[in-house]
């Protein structure tokens, strides 16, 4: 996962800190994603950092760890985007940044409740098998309620 991240991180980098914002000249983009990043304009940005932002989810252990990741990328989102004023023929425009934000925001909710969902199916899991158990040994419970 660190790995995955660190590869994200340069892709963004390098992505917004190019001379042009268009993405058919960037050799390492598939053909059909850089068209469709091209003719979507803002909107790429919710995709592009919605996976961003799953392998630093990944790797925070705590709740409050990954709502402090999630502020972070917004944040480093943020300063990518502002970074394109000192970039000749970009510009800074603050969709860029809402999008991104939403992206990295829609990242932290699916990540959450696919959490919750596997912690809730866990715990069901668990008391089966508790359950299953404890029929099968009824004298052993039993034991000490005899006459």
């Amino acid at each position: 996962m660190i790995v995955i991240a660190l590869i994200g991180t340069a892709a963004a980098l390098d992505l917004t800190l190019r001379s042009s914002g268009y993405m058919k000249p960037v050799s390492w983009i598939p053909r059909s994603v850089a068209y469709w990043a091209d003719s979507h304009g803002q909107l790429r940005n919710l995709p592009a950092f919605f996976l961003f932002a799953l392998p630093f989810l990944a790797l925070a252990r705590r709740k409050r760890h990954r709502a402090f990741v999630t502020i972070a990328l917004g944040v480093f989102a943020t300063v990518l985007e502002f970074a394109q004023l000192f970039l000749p023929n970009r510009w800074v425009e603050w969709e860029d940044v809402v999008w991104s934000w939403v992206g990295v925001i829609a990242a932290w909710l699916v990540f959450e409740s696919l959490r919750l969902a596997f912690n809730r199916l866990r715990a069901t899991n668990a008391a089966r098998k508790l359950r299953a158990a404890s029929s099968l040994r009824p004298a052993l419970v039993n034991r000490g309620t005899a006459p």
